[in-house]
């Protein structure tokens, strides 16, 4: 074996322990679902993010409810009500590092597929 092919097979090598070993989605077939958070909206405070879930997010809320517990992690989970105090959706809102607080719908993985959102996941800002 020659210097550039040894060199080629050096750089062959890394590049695919760099990609995970060349394990990629396979041609043909879906991408892996993986549980994650879709932005909703995001304020410089928790007021102006309760504010802004309550008038701008759904025409349909009419009323925000705070689930009552404090878990670990700081995020606290709201639920937007209609006029008729039905669910509209519920979400994870936090503080993040930099003090601004945001606002996230949970989309875990449902039989290899994303759940479907009910309603836009267009984020709003004040």
């Amino acid at each position: 074996m020659n210097a550039v092919t040894s060199r080629f097979l050096v750089i062959l090598s890394a590049a695919l322990v760099l990609t995970g070993c060349g394990g990629g989605t396979p041609v043909g077939t879906a991408p892996r679902c993986v549980d994650h958070y879709e932005p909703v909206a995001a304020a410089a405070n928790r007021q102006a993010l309760t504010r802004l879930l309550r008038h701008a997010i759904d025409p349909k809320v009419a009323a925000i409810k705070v689930v009552p517990h404090q878990p670990a992690d700081g995020k606290e989970t709201v639920t937007l009500l209609d006029k008729q105090k039905q669910v509209v959706q519920s979400l994870d809102m936090w503080r993040k590092d930099d003090g601004t607080w945001v606002a996230q719908r949970f989309v875990p993985c449902v039989n290899g597929s994303p759940s479907t959102p009910s309603s836009p996941s267009t984020p709003a800002t004040p």
